[in-house]
């Protein structure tokens, strides 16, 4: 599963208007599956993956109906878009987009940090540890307020880094929204766990993974204070381990947004897996529907 297709992540698609100021998101339900298209001010119109079982559908056949040429689809991972060009062919044009390949990476590897290529985070997190005096908490609505204030001062530094503006400005108001909202969307909102660590009372770090399977988690949120050297490479120590004790074996740890610095660091994470996705463009069929720009896709239900 790519990160994109997360319940907490779609959950917020769908209420993105909320937390974001430049996107309206439209959601609409159709053979089976749930389709957002997304409406932005600079970027125009453009549809995400549709969730639903992507194997046991006639493509073709929903293309021809429900989709009109010209239509645009972001963030549609690898297997998907073999799907799509089995069924479709010279019908959709494919753009890799490196920037949202997610990194899959091993909780084991992470916690026992052995070898060469984990040699800098394990003498980071040995450092951090014999420097300050600091605690782990579990995620709970006891710690909401300090943590919305930390991840606030915390999303400002990654805007200021990433080429991908849209999407850092998305996470930013992504996890305010989950706190705000954890009352009425608490069964959407289940399987999300984590920790925050702090010194002296203050939250430096904090992590949240959703558990998707049994041995499957997308580490939805995290950040760091990098005032305090070896504070992430303890995170992901911490993360590791508590994966190990609820039976995860692999967590997606997500995309870089295009952030260069973002990348280096996810790379050194020596990810087992990248899981690719790709820009689709459908250019139709004679078959296609018809409609103005804007439309919302539930009128084709």
């Amino acid at each position: 599963m790519t990160a994109d297709v997360s319940p907490v992540i779609i959950l917020g698609w769908r209420l993105i208007g909320e937390v974001c100021d430049n996107a309206e998101v439209l959601r609409g339900y159709a053979e089976g599956l749930c389709w957002h298209c997304v409406n932005e001010v600079d970027n125009g119109q453009y549809w995400l993956t549709p969730v639903g079982d992507w194997e046991a559908v006639d493509w073709k056949r929903i293309f021809a109906e429900h989709v009109p040429a010209g239509t645009r689809f972001f963030f549609v991972p690898e297997r998907l878009m073999q799907l799509w060009q089995e069924a479709l062919g010279t019908q959709i044009e494919v753009e890799e987009t490196r920037n949202y390949w997610d990194y899959i990476i091993s909780a084991e590897r992470l916690y026992d940090m052995s070898g060469h290529a984990l040699k800098h985070f394990r003498n980071e997190r040995n450092a951090f540890e014999k420097a300050y005096q600091y605690t782990v908490e579990d995620f709970s609505p006891a710690i909401f307020d300090e943590l919305k204030e930390f991840h606030l001062r915390a999303q400002e530094d990654i805007i200021s880094r990433t080429e991908e503006k849209k999407t850092a400005d998305y996470f930013e108001g992504a996890l305010p929204f989950v706190l705000d909202s954890w009352e009425e969307y608490k069964e959407a909102f289940q399987h999300l766990y984590g920790f925050v660590i702090k010194v002296d009372g203050k939250c430096v770090a904090y992590s949240i993974n959703e558990q998707v399977s049994d041995s499957y988690a997308i580490g939805i949120f995290a950040a760091a204070d990098y005032d305090y050297k070896g504070v992430n490479k303890l995170a992901y120590w911490v993360d590791a381990k508590r994966n190990l004790e609820r039976g995860i074996k692999l967590e997606n740890a997500m995309d870089d947004t295009g952030s260069l610095s973002l990348r280096n660091f996810k790379e050194r994470l020596c990810p087992v897996e990248m899981l690719k996705k790709y820009r689709v463009t459908y250019l139709g069929s004679d078959e296609s529907p018809k409609r103005p720009t804007g439309e919302s896709p539930t009128d084709h239900e």
